[in-house]
């Protein structure tokens, strides 16, 4: 009995020392993987890849540690990327597109989205667009993409600018709230946000897919120094992403896709899992090749000139975009 006991308290403490071992050789190796940064603007359904990518591992699969955090507005991830703070910074296109034009160092070297997936979203009692004459309409900002967005809807339903007041809150949860508390009769809304609003009764009165089917939404762009002398690594992290994105365009992994995204945004299950249809089985709105599509950039370039914001002719899409890294990660 003795004997047997002492054969077994061997074997625990030889357990113990091995699995001491692996925890001090993962713990070593992550020491040893590059780390990269990336800043999102907020957490949303947007980054749904790279969500995907840290906890299935495919970052490090790469080699690569990969931080990801949040800056709050797209004005916020350009000067963080321009000033070393981020590595990578993901936002909108358009966003971007401004800050190249007028001379920030930076390069689109993926795209994320190429579907423009806002919603016009308004309160219970306005039930056709027609109804929002002389009302306050709540978007991003002046020179938000969200605006021309508004545009684009109002103007398709024969009301103008001038027909209607805008006000502006820089964040989908905050337009929600100002729809919701009275400030405003409708926002120009992301998801889950408008799936949330039509869940408390409010109604979505039109959505910007439907009229602008192609747009290079929101993308990734990197200080042009830094993306040269990271090529490698920049290369496998966009290699991950990719691998991202045809994990989630596998129906067979659905469920667990709606949970990451429950996991990383606080969202709950139906609003996910009406996003997941939305994005992946109707829209299929995340770039499978990882480009930035020249017709899809030729929009979001429109929506800078009516911005104010481009003078025409356009500079040329290399002005702004880098394939070879995604081609790289091909």
């Amino acid at each position: 009995m003795i004997g047997t006991t002492s054969k077994l308290i061997r074997v625990l403490l030889l357990s113990a020392c091995v699995g001491a071992l692996e925890v001090q050789f993962a713990e070593a190796q992550a020491q040893s993987r590059p780390t990269i940064s990336v800043g999102l603007v907020l957490k949303s359904a947007y980054a749904w890849p790279l969500f995907v990518a840290r906890h299935k591992k495919f970052f490090e699969d790469q080699g690569l540690t990969v931080d990801i955090s949040t800056t709050g507005s797209a004005a916020k991830s350009v000067q963080q990327i321009t000033a070393g703070g981020i590595n990578i910074g993901e936002a909108g296109q358009t966003d971007f597109a401004r800050a190249i034009n007028m001379g920030a160092p930076l390069k689109i070297v993926a795209s994320e989205m190429e579907t423009l997936p806002y919603s016009l979203i308004a309160g219970k009692e306005f039930r056709v667009i027609s109804d929002l004459k002389r009302k306050t309409i709540v978007v991003g900002g002046p020179k938000d993409v969200t605006r021309y967005t508004a545009a684009v809807i109002f103007w398709a339903n024969g009301l103008n600018e001038g027909d209607y007041d805008l006000i502006y809150s820089g964040s989908s949860s905050n337009r929600l709230a100002a729809v919701l508390n009275g400030t405003a009769a409708a926002a120009v809304l992301g998801q889950p946000f408008d799936f949330v609003a039509v869940a408390r009764g409010m109604n979505n009165l039109e959505s910007a897919y439907r009229l602008i089917p192609q747009f290079s939404f929101a993308g990734y762009a990197v200080e042009s120094g830094w993306a040269e002398k990271n090529r490698t690594n920049l290369v496998k992290l966009l290699k991950a992403d990719l691998t991202a994105v045809h994990w989630l365009y596998d129906v067979g992994n659905k469920a667990e896709a709606i949970t990451i995204l429950m996991k990383e945004t606080g969202a709950n299950q139906q609003d996910v899992t009406n996003t997941y249809e939305m994005y992946i089985t109707k829209l299929q709105v995340y770039a499978k090749d990882g480009r930035v599509s020249q017709p899809g950039f030729q929009k979001a370039l429109e929506a800078l000139a009516s911005l104010g914001d481009l003078g025409t002719p356009f500079p040329p899409y290399e002005k702004f975009i880098d394939n070879s890294y995604i081609n790289a990660a091909q």
